[in-house]
């Protein structure tokens, strides 16, 4: 396989010679023919450069390297003149295109070579179309890279490549960087003619990424929880979060979610996003404590302050100085706590129990309360102040429980599954391929009652179903996956009960793709459905006959559900598939 190196060459031949020396001494890469673009400017250095690079293989006895004279490259301009240096947009252009058409070239009289794309040696406009041609139409195996030099290496001017003899005193000093970077041409090579040039080429990639109908784009929040999906619900809960993460006015956030619903991991997401680190805490900690001990565990305490204060403590408010502070089970904190809390929150100040003063001043600490219960019911009960609330309710987050969004399941569970393989020290990580979750086990799941369960009652049965099936794996082959019915059926009695009442015909559809929340079937035939009800009626009705195949019911059980002979059914069936729909 023949390997190409390319450069652009502007007025500094030694950055080239450093870099083929690297590629072809350090990586041992062997490089068969060199092709240098510039302008007329250039054209004097690429000449010099042919001498060093012929003198560098020579003297390392690296082989031959086809680098003739044409291969000097001259970017040209208007009516093929070449271009004496880049200095008007309309230079630029002709430079965007003539790199995109050598790449472009190279490309196809070679098409099994290797490029090594270098933009270390020229003009910034020049590297910059270098780098994006690459991207527009590399392949997987192509580079490109960058050139770092020490100071001193790069102040002497007649060094070209490191001498032979002293090859050892420059193993720290001549570095190459590999720059990644995303391959268009791999994906996009069909919508690309051969002529086309570069502008034409983004034009045409950018509108063809434009007609791309992103179905149900996923929302990963956390990398160490997998706590995502594609759910309306969820894709605004995070929304929201990113909105008062990104401005600095809000220091004062509100997360509303039941249990398991993951209302740390949101915190630890605003944290990331705000890039500080986060302090957590949790209320129940100081149920049942005196008053005093609340204070010290808040606000910390001086020496002496009572019995048993034998040196001074900082609380936990003084600790998140500079921090985001995570207080969660709101609920569990009592009346006297809020009095303190909205007291310190107002004036920005508080003092360690024991100290006497004006106490001292807060600064720079986000807090972000985390409660599981109705805030409105908690004030009702009298376990939540009404003006400790009104202090802290101006930006809320309502974290949307699963039984509101269970088509989040396709997208936690195959998670969560893929995450613990990956922890399972007993599987070699070559070994572990992808665990996917079938269509029916999904269904089969929206179909459970999640109330009160959540993302955690979803990690517990992916732990369940990651036992059995890794109690089978025998070692001698990938560690790969499609769970099934049949694994689901075998940790039945961890599953939440079915619904009593089967799901509506609206969350049917908007649970398929249908219909987005909130938006009901008169809201679709009056929308984008209008006037193509025998498609609305298709999709609604594969969507039903799919809820049922996959509860396991048989075709006959169904047919005698709906009311009709199970050869009508059947003939509705192979209609449908006809249509190009899958049931």
């Amino acid at each position: 396989m023949r390997e190409v190196f390319v450069s652009v060459l502007g007025g500094s031949p030694a950055v080239v010679t450093e870099t083929l020396w690297y590629l072809m001494y350090k990586e041992k890469r062997e490089i068969d023919s060199v092709y240098v673009i510039t302008t007329r400017k250039g054209a004097a250095t690429g000449k010099v450069l042919m001498e060093k690079i012929n003198d560098m293989v020579t003297e390392y006895g690296l082989g031959r390297v086809d680098f003739p004279e044409e291969n000097i490259l001259i970017i040209k301009g208007k009516d093929g003149n070449e271009l004496e240096d880049i200095i008007s947009a309309e230079d630029n252009e002709y430079a965007a295109n003539f790199i995109t058409n050598v790449i472009r070239g190279i490309k196809r009289d070679n098409p099994e070579a290797i490029l090594h794309c270098s933009i270390a040696g020229g003009r910034k406009t020049m590297s910059s179309y270098m780098a994006l041609a690459l991207t527009l139409l590399g392949t997987r195996e192509d580079k490109l890279y960058h050139i770092l030099v020490s100071s001193d290496v790069e102040s002497r001017k007649d060094f070209f490549y490191p001498p032979s003899e002293e090859v050892q005193e420059f193993k720290d000093k001549i570095f190459l960087v590999d720059i990644k970077y995303p391959r268009l041409g791999e994906k996009y090579s069909g919508i690309i003619p051969d002529r086309m040039s570069f502008t034409e080429m983004v034009d045409e990639i950018q509108q063809t990424l434009e007609s791309v109908r992103v179905v149900n784009p996923i929302v990963t929040i956390d990398e160490d929880y997998e706590l995502g999906g594609k759910s309306e619900a969820i894709k605004k809960a995070v929304s929201e979060l990113k909105k008062f993460a990104k401005s600095s006015i809000v220091n004062v956030l509100l997360l509303i979610g039941e249990t398991g619903t993951g209302k740390e991991v949101f915190a630890k997401l605003f944290a990331k996003i705000r890039g500080k680190e986060l302090i957590s805490h949790n209320f129940a900690e100081l149920r049942g404590s005196d008053i005093n001990i609340s204070r010290s565990e808040l606000f910390g305490h001086i020496k002496g302050a009572f019995t048993g204060a034998l040196k001074e403590k900082e609380g936990w408010i003084e600790n998140a100085m500079g921090k985001i502070l995570f207080l969660d089970e709101l609920q569990d904190a009592t009346v006297d706590v809020q009095v303190l809390l909205n007291r310190v929150i107002e004036q920005k100040r508080f003092s360690r129990v024991g100290e006497e003063g004006n106490g001292r001043e807060i600064k720079d600490i986000t807090f972000i309360f985390a409660m599981n219960k109705d805030p409105e019911g908690l004030i009702k009960e009298g376990r939540l102040k009404q003006d400790f609330y009104n202090r802290i309710n101006h930006h809320i987050v309502r974290i949307p429980p699963l039984n509101e969004r269970p088509e989040d399941i396709e997208v936690i569970l195959p998670r969560l599954l893929n995450k613990i393989a990956m922890k399972d020290n007993g599987i070699p990580p070559d070994k572990i391929k992808e665990i996917k979750v079938s269509d029916e086990v999904i269904r089969e799941l929206m179909m459970r009652d999640w109330t009160n369960i959540n993302v955690r009652g979803i990690e517990k049965i992916a732990k369940n179903i990651y036992i059995n099936i890794r109690d089978r794996y025998t070692g001698e082959d990938h560690f790969t996956r499609i769970i099934t019915l049949k694994e689901l059926k075998e940790i039945e009695d961890e599953l939440p009960p079915r619904l009593e009442k089967p799901i509506s015909a609206d969350k049917i559809a908007e649970i398929t793709g249908i219909a987005h929340k909130g938006e009901s079937i008169v809201d679709l035939l009056k929308g984008r459905y209008k006037g193509k009800f025998e498609q609305f009626l298709d999709e609604f009705e594969v969507r039903c006959y799919s809820e049922l195949v996959g509860a396991g019911m048989k075709q006959k059980e169904i047919a005698n559900l709906l009311g009709m002979r199970e050869n009508t059914l059947s003939n509705r069936f192979k209609k449908l598939r006809e249509k190009g729909y899958k049931i």
